[in-house]
């Protein structure tokens, strides 16, 4: 198994994004507001 120096390390690409994970949150939850809203539609209540 070949070791690779520190310089190298800094270079590896791949993984994930935190922003993406965050987007695809985003929307799921919105999208689930919107249909949650749509079966189940109440009155706001104010004060």
């Amino acid at each position: 198994m070949k070791s690779i120096t520190d310089e190298e390390m800094k270079n590896v690409q791949g993984g994930i994004n935190i922003g993406l994970i965050t987007a695809v949150a985003t929307a799921v939850i919105f999208i689930t507001g919107i249909i949650a809203g749509l079966a189940n539609p109440t009155k706001c209540n104010h004060s």
